[in-house]
């Protein structure tokens, strides 16, 4: 018996009993006709088996020959007969029992017993008793080792991390959106959840749906920076089911997705954000609704949970340079500039005030990809770490492309406090 399983947990291998038929050739076959096993708590006090056990199950050589469904409620033995095993002359055969518990058994401790007077065997030929006896060192009675009952799983926590960035480019390339996050809420040494999928959706700025297809080509989610699921995805699409292995979730350890797109070229719609429902988490539920486990979002969140919104920009240096936000809270918040860049180069990013004194430079001749970029960002300080006044700014940026071309923008950038 494991140390611990969570209530209305099915097919608990209990224990293995094997039995030898000492007799030479010529001899008698051992008929098993009967089992008697008796269940006991932690202090070897006697527990209605009616209680914890929903149904016991008899295996023989690994293959079910019999069961009990609903034992008794009162006293502490299970009984039932079994088909006539055979043990023939010099053969090993072994008996297994396995334990369905109930649904509603109350948490604690439970072991099996079984000694030798429950094992009822008598002679294939005369029908008379045979003696069962311990193999050399061993002894009875036989126990399944004691196991603590738990509460069940009965929830699981589904979060997301927003990752979206603010501009997005359908060039091909795979953006990361998020993180899932999965908790199984029970506590240490309950029942484990099982995860097999999860359905994402898509929706506008206004988080009205939107066809997840018309947006992305492609999503995947990754786990320990590995591929576990994806979907291919039409534009029409309208979710996009992403089935991968089962997940086995343990009691207070977070399992987390990363969630990854690719966006499709020439999409109809400015842009979307992504995230799922309840129901949208592929939870493997117990074959008794008596233990359902819910999906709730994290404390203080509600579903459907979104990410923020991205949206779709030309694949071009001129029509692509941006920031976000703008109007911006200088000294409380950053602004991120967003470019692409059709080819590597070397990036200069320089703030000046409308009337060109210049307040603090980015970047210096930086090498950049090609792509689009938006993690280089100003916090509304100038060059002596000072928060600038309220007011508009220019964002200059100048590009030099490994081609040999070059580029000068300007952009304004608006401060408030």
């Amino acid at each position: 018996m494991p140390p611990a399983v969570g209530v209305g947990a099915a097919g608990v291998v209990a224990l293995h009993a094997l039995m030898r038929h000492p007799g030479g050739p010529g001899a008698a076959a051992v008929r098993v006709d009967s089992l008697v096993v008796r269940c006991v708590d932690e202090s070897r006090n006697p527990v209605p088996p009616g209680a914890f056990v929903e149904r016991l199950h008899v295996r023989w050589n690994g293959a079910e020959v019999a069961s009990l469904a609903d034992p008794p409620a009162v006293g502490n033995t299970m009984r039932l007969p079994l088909p006539a095993l055979a043990i023939e002359p010099g053969e090993r055969d072994t008996l297994t029992l396995a334990i369905d518990f109930e649904a509603g058994a109350p948490t604690g401790t439970f072991e099996l017993i079984l000694s030798a007077s429950g094992l009822i065997a008598t002679d294939a030929d005369t029908r008379l008793p045979v003696v069962v006896a311990p193999e050399s060192g061993f002894e009875f009675p036989i126990l399944s080792g004691l196991t603590r009952i738990s509460a069940p799983a009965r929830t699981v926590i589904a979060g997301l991390s927003d990752r979206m960035p603010a501009a997005l480019a359908a060039d091909g390339a795979e953006v990361v959106a998020g993180d899932v996050t999965l908790l199984n809420d029970a506590a240490g040494g309950s029942g484990s959840v099982s995860v097999d999928s999860l359905v994402l959706r898509a929706a506008d700025a206004g988080r009205s749906a939107l066809p997840i297809g018309a947006a992305a080509a492609v999503l995947r989610l990754y786990r320990g920076g590995s591929l576990w699921a994806q979907a291919a995805l039409g534009a029409a699409d309208t979710v996009a089911v992403l089935a991968g292995s089962q997940l086995t979730l343990a009691p207070q350890v977070t399992t987390t997705l990363e969630l990854r797109f690719v966006a499709r070229a020439a999409s109809t719609v400015p842009g979307l954000r992504l995230g799922f429902v309840a129901a949208d988490v592929g939870v493997i539920q117990p074959s008794n609704p008596l233990l359902a486990i819910a999906v709730v979002a994290p404390a203080g969140q509600s579903f459907p949970l979104w990410t923020e919104f991205g949206g779709f920009t030309i694949a071009s240096l001129e029509k692509s340079y941006a920031n976000f936000p703008n109007p911006f809270a200088a000294g409380r918040e950053p602004t991120r500039f967003a470019y692409y860049l059709p080819a590597s180069g070397r990036v200069t990013l320089r703030i000046f005030t409308p009337r060109g004194e210049r307040v603090v430079t980015l970047l210096e001749q930086v090498t950049r990809g090609q792509g689009l970029h938006q993690d280089d960002a100003w916090d509304g300080r100038n060059g002596h770490g000072e928060v600038v006044a309220n007011g508009v700014y220019v964002a200059e940026m100048l590009v030099e492309l490994d081609g040999g071309a070059s580029r000068r923008l300007l952009r304004k950038v608006a401060v408030v406090r």
